[in-house]
């Protein structure tokens, strides 16, 4: 986390990147179920985390989303318009 970069092997597709996140608490519910009482579900790491991952994003000026709310039907209805894709179906 002390790196401010994206990993090389996106470099050359980081327009096409959309990033999701979630609130601090969230991830911190999330990690307690996995590890409970642990650095790694603390609260303060979440924080950390969190923050560090919106830096990144704002700093690439990659497109991201709070998911904490929303279905993943939402999730990609929001991405497709955002992005300016429209929805295929096949079959």
């Amino acid at each position: 986390m002390n790196v401010m970069q994206i990993p090389k092997v996106l470099e050359n597709v980081k327009s096409k990147l959309f990033g999701l996140t979630l609130t601090p608490e969230q991830l911190h519910f999330i990690r307690q179920e996995r590890r409970p009482n642990s650095e790694y579900a603390s609260l303060a790491q979440c924080q950390r985390e969190i923050q560090w991952q919106e830096s990144l994003f704002h700093q690439f000026n990659i497109a991201y989303l709070d998911t904490t709310r929303i279905s993943i039907e939402e999730i990609s209805a929001i991405i497709l318009n955002r992005c300016g894709l429209k929805r295929q179906l096949y079959g």
